[in-house]
């Protein structure tokens, strides 16, 4: 048997119909697990107008089982005359059984009564009822509305109600609605009323009357069809997947739809028509081979193919309109230079403790200079860096970026252009943002990552001062974000840099008052870990393993890309034979050599050849992995280090370490001190589990 529950709607909010979607799928997995019903799949799926709960293949009954309680211990059940005392009448009275009923198990050497009872199989008919009402009930949604003078809340006001197990109406009455076996199709295109024999006819019905229930067919529908126009046009769409998945749940019967982008705004930056055109009007940009942008766009339509030219006149008139003011904006903005909107970031709050801005920017301008002397920055890139960090943030106050916020930056860029400024200037004024979302692109320029790592510095820093450490999934300021950024732009641009001076340098820039109220090696301690916590996740990402990280992150370095480059020297060490041994040798003369007081070896207290040897080599070792680790050639050095594996296990099996003399003894815990010192110079092999 299959059983459907439809809820039809008012039209639902795009953005949460994948939140309900999982929502009904875990709630209604739960709720029949509860209630013991058997089945072989349940599909939940959501389209603007309804919510749909499906179970294939209910068995008739719940699954049967046998339940064994515990009662009372047999000698608590009987008299001395072996009859039953009120502790076992009770029991079974409380378990619906007669006294003779109970069974008898042994539990810990005590022997207890036990009633055994059989639960279950019950018809599944008469419980759907009660599921159907506690599914409905217990979805959670962000808005909920109440409508009319009943007291319940939902998505969104609730019009119709269909509950059918195979042919049979399951009885349901929610907020005044009955369910019947009337569903309804597309509100333009589908009957008003599509009566249902079954329930297994509700999935090519509703096709039928222009419905795709299912969100991912809807999905791929629009996503075939995007590809199918702009390749006939000979273009490129831009076919960002939220953008995808909004107009998805936007719609019940997708049709993309083609227009025609008015000629007169092609003259303004792609970025000043793309921005309109996805965030007000959800439509698809197109792009020829050279990157430009299209004259034409792709649009999703809620409903078929007719009249598609009356349609797409329709969606470029409001295009137009909104370019329309686009311009404007944009003119507006260039009556005057770049610089001249600084005057208004001193009006405009940063941070209630970090003041405004402005303040913002001049600590930037102090900051970059700092950072710039540790990146080892020429003097022309760092004037640069101190300019575009003057004009970072003027463009928050122009009419663009006060509109279309997600234009930071862009705006920045051009309105730098357009004012005469240096490209170096105009373009690290783009990628002081960078990146923006996962899988965006890093600053890039000389300028850019300065101003790039200066920007994630001061914030991390300035909000780490404040205690506004994200928790959980909060994290109101985007911290995560910028701290993963500043690690992929130091990364992906090999740069070495240490980043408690940079901190320090931020801290210092602070308020007052801020850093009057914290302790910069506090402040820092916690920094350093939540960036290295971000730099697992990334290393794990990545494909390195969890211990290669942990003994690279337990050398407390904070210059990134040198641990990076060390995580990826150690986890292709661990291909080379001797791996396995120099780890297992190492933890062992890592945890002798804590027994050890540190003391400088002493060549002419060594006696025994294992320990001469393994000295020796050591001693060449040793200066060849140092002068490697000067160079960064961590691989080189970590392939140094693993030929001492033989000799560290030759002297083990063969040299007593703590011998009865205590300068032997301390002799030798200074080897096995020194050779460890060595190897933890790279990372702490100790972490590695296998």
């Amino acid at each position: 048997m299959d059983y459907l529950l439809e809820i039809g709607v008012e039209e639902i909010p795009a953005r949460f119909i994948p939140g309900i979607i999982e929502e009904v799928k875990n709630k209604g997995e739960e709720f029949l697990k509860e209630f013991g019903v058997q089945y072989e799949a349940l599909i939940s799926e959501a389209t603007p107008r309804r919510i749909v709960f499906y179970v294939k293949g209910v068995l008739p009954k719940t699954e049967e089982k046998i339940q064994e309680v515990k009662g009372p211990a047999k000698k608590a059940s009987y008299d001395s005359e072996g009859n039953p005392t009120r502790a076992l009448l009770g029991f079974a009275r409380s378990q619906g059984i007669e006294p003779n009923e109970v069974i008898e198990k042994e539990v810990n050497g005590v022997i207890y009564v036990f009633a055994r009872k059989k639960t279950g199989g019950n018809p599944v008919d008469e419980l759907l009822p009660e599921i159907a009402r506690k599914l409905i009930k217990n979805l959670s949604f962000p808005k909920p509305m109440r409508w009319g003078d009943i007291d319940f809340k939902f998505i969104r006001p609730i019009r119709w109600l269909v509950s059918l197990l195979d042919e049979k109406v399951i009885p349901l009455e929610i907020a005044g609605i009955k369910a019947d076996r009337i569903s309804r199709g597309h509100r333009f295109l589908g009957q008003k009323e599509v009566v249902l024999d079954r329930a297994a006819d509700y999935f090519v019905a509703m096709r039928e009357n222009y419905v795709i229930v299912s969100l991912n067919e809807r999905i791929e529908m629009i996503r075939a069809q995007l590809h199918r126009a702009s390749a006939e046009e000979g273009v490129v769409v831009d076919q960002d997947e939220e953008l995808l998945l909004e107009n998805a749940n936007l719609v019940e019967y997708p049709t993309v739809v083609i227009g025609e982008i008015n000629r007169e705004f092609l003259e303004l930056p792609k970025e000043v028509i793309i921005t309109p055109m996805k965030e007000h009007q959800r439509y698809f940009p197109l792009f020829k081979n050279d990157g430009s942008l299209y004259h034409k766009f792709l649009a999703v339509r809620n409903g078929g193919r007719e009249n598609l030219a009356e349609i797409a006149e329709g969606y470029a008139k409001v295009l137009k309109a909104r370019l329309y003011d686009a311009r404007f904006f944009y003119r507006e903005d260039l009556k005057k230079p770049l610089a001249a909107y600084n005057e208004k970031l001193t009006r405009i709050v940063f941070q209630e403790k970090l003041g405004t801005v402005w303040d913002k920017v001049l600590r930037l301008k102090e900051l970059v200079v700092a950072i710039g002397r540790e990146l080892n920055c020429d003097d022309e890139v760092k004037s640069y860096a101190v300019r575009a960090a003057e004009l970072s943030k003027a463009d928050l106050a122009t009419n663009m970026v006060y509109e279309f916020p997600e234009l930071q930056g862009i705006m920045g860029r051009d309105y730098a252009l357009k004012s005469g400024e240096r490209k170096e200037v105009a373009e690290a004024i783009f990628e002081h943002y960078l990146p923006r979302f996962s899988g965006d692109i890093v600053a890039t320029s000389e300028v850019g990552i300065l101003l790039s790592c200066a920007e994630k510095i001061d914030n991390l820093t300035a909000f780490f001062a404040l205690k506004q450490i994200p928790t959980g999934s909060a994290d109101p300021f985007g911290l995560r974000r910028q701290a993963l950024g500043l690690l992929r732009t130091l990364i992906e641009n090999k740069r070495f840099f240490s980043l408690k001076k940079a901190f320090d340098a931020a801290f210092n820039l602070l308020p007052a008052e801020v850093r009057e109220k914290a302790n910069f090696a506090e402040v820092y301690e916690e920094l350093l870990e939540f960036i290295y916590q971000r730099f697992k996740g990334f290393l794990l990402e990545e494909g390195f393993s969890y211990d290669t990280i942990d003994a690279v992150l337990a050398t407390g370095k904070d210059d990134f890309y040198d641990l990076y480059l060390r995580v990826r020297a150690l986890e292709n060490l661990r291909n080379h034979p001797s791996f396995t041994a120099l780890t297992t040798t190492f933890t062992r003369a890592y945890n002798l050599a804590r027994k050890g007081q540190g003391r400088e070896v002493a060549e002419s207290l060594l006696y025994e050849p294992a320990e001469k040897e393994l000295f020796a080599e050591f001693r060449e070792i040793s200066l060849n992995v140092k002068e490697l680790l000067r160079e960064k050639a961590y691989l080189k050095a970590m392939e140094e280090v693993a030929a001492l594996a033989n000799p560290l296990d030759r002297f083990f099996n063969e040299v007593l370490v703590m011998a009865e003399d205590e300068k032997i003894r301390e002799n030798r815990l200074g080897l096995l001190g020194a050779i460890a010192g060595l190897v933890l110079e790279i990372a702490d092999l100790s972490k590695i589990v296998g």
